[in-house]
């Protein structure tokens, strides 16, 4: 089982278009970089919304299942902790640790399926979220 639902997660993966997150860590401008994860994640969530919508449910009352979304956005987090990094640097600017956490955990949540269905369910096209996620990202980091 836990090979198949594996299996199901890199399906989800490739239809979705997630083979292009090594663009952000090529990408030199740290502000960038975060857009690029946003658009990626939102093509992410458009691509089977249905599907999507429905494991995480199942997530609810199978551990299982909780265990490898809750891994696989836990990725988020680690993506956006090296962006910001990245991004002080460039910028000069400094942040404790906490800082750093906390600003991943908001770029993480808005970049999560809930932020996208919510956005999708009240008409906004792909296009758009991303535009909205990506404002709302920078707005968050000052």
């Amino acid at each position: 089982r836990a090979g198949l639902l594996e299996a199901l997660y890199d399906y989800l993966a490739q239809r979705g278009n997630m083979r292009r997150m090594p663009e952000v860590f090529r990408e030199p401008d740290p502000r960038a970089a975060i857009n690029k994860v946003v658009g990626i994640f939102v093509g992410f969530w458009a691509s089977d919304p249905v599907a999507i919508r429905r494991l995480r449910a199942m997530a609810a009352f199978d551990p299982e299942i909780a265990r490898g979304i809750h891994d696989r956005d836990a990725r988020r987090h680690h993506i956006f902790t090296e962006l910001l990094k990245k991004l002080a640097a460039k910028e000069r600017k400094e942040f404790t640790e906490e800082q750093f956490s906390a600003m991943a955990d908001v770029m993480a949540m808005l970049t999560g399926f809930a932020a996208y269905d919510a956005l999708a369910g009240a008409g906004h096209s792909p296009q758009e979220i991303a535009g909205i996620l990506s404002g709302l990202a920078h707005f968050s980091m000052g």
